[in-house]
């Protein structure tokens, strides 16, 4: 998908499939704070555990090497002029290009009301000040390979919404349809003043519903006429082939009973479960 297209699905679109990069070294991270002398503390260490290092003496600053960067982990000073680290690391995970960067707060060890705020800023960690250089090098390892396993995950379903574009390519008579069911999707659950993420689950659903046409034999997906009986046992299958597609993914568990169910109908007259 274009990335103008997933712009019009409102920051809940599917992004742009790209293949995984290979990193050089431990992985790459950004470390964020106004105060030269710590930065350059928190760098030593970094460097001699084989960690490629940016920094950022700004939160505005951040966040556009934060774009170009895509690093690995972000360390962030809560205190800074400006942008605070809290608005930082809201923009951060507000973006579907970033979201999946982990971002550990550095605030005073006792401040509880900073971890707080950093929690619903969404945080995926915090560092008390003065730190440990051992917990630090710690949490620095574990969210750096828990991102990794994040990627993976993310990139799978990129793959599956590209399926998802190759099979309504090969039906005739859809078109863009899923990404116009998508749409409409989309604009019906902020009508219902849904949550965020249900609404994301309906787009999702719009572009997934059909991608287990992708197990139908193109002579009776592509069939002009009425199909036999025996056609159109094979062709109702594709709300099955699509739900095992995607059952393996933790990411789509709330999809698949869209995949599963979009042709019941009311009375109960549709399928696959009457």
């Amino acid at each position: 998908m274009h990335s103008a297209e997933a712009e019009r699905l409102g920051g809940v679109g599917i992004p742009e499939v790209t293949p995984p990069t290979e990193k050089g070294g431990a992985g790459h991270l950004l470390i964020v704070g106004n105060q030269r002398d710590s930065r350059l503390l928190l760098r030593k260490l970094l460097e001699s555990s084989s960690y490629q290092v940016s920094e950022a003496e700004n939160g505005q600053q951040a966040l556009q090497m934060v774009q170009t960067l895509q690093p690995d982990l972000i360390l962030l000073d809560v205190r800074m002029p400006g942008l605070d680290g809290f608005e930082v690391c809201r923009r951060i995970k507000a973006n579907g290009e970033t979201r999946l960067i982990p971002v550990v707060l550095m605030t005073a060890a006792s401040d509880r009301e900073n971890r707080l705020r950093g929690i619903e800023a969404g945080a995926d960690d915090f560092l008390g000040k003065p730190f440990d250089e051992a917990e630090l090098l710690a949490r620095v390892r574990s969210l750096v390979h828990q991102k990794h396993l994040n990627e993976d995950l993310d990139h799978a379903a990129q793959a599956l919404f590209a399926i998802a574009r190759i099979v309504e390519s090969r039906d005739p008579i859809t078109g863009d349809h899923c990404e116009r069911l998508a749409q409409l999707a989309k604009s019906f659950g902020e009508f219902l003043q849904l949550p965020r993420p249900l609404v994301k689950v309906l787009t999702w659903g719009g572009y997934l519903h059909d991608i287990g046409k992708v197990g139908i034999p193109d002579a009776i997906l592509g069939k002009t006429g009425k199909h036999t009986p025996e056609e159109w046992e094979v062709m109702k299958s594709h709300v099955l082939i699509g739900e095992e597609i995607c059952r393996p993914l933790r990411t789509l568990r709330d999809v698949l009973p869209l995949i599963r169910h979009h042709h019941e109908r009311w009375d109960g007259s549709g399928y696959p479960d009457g």
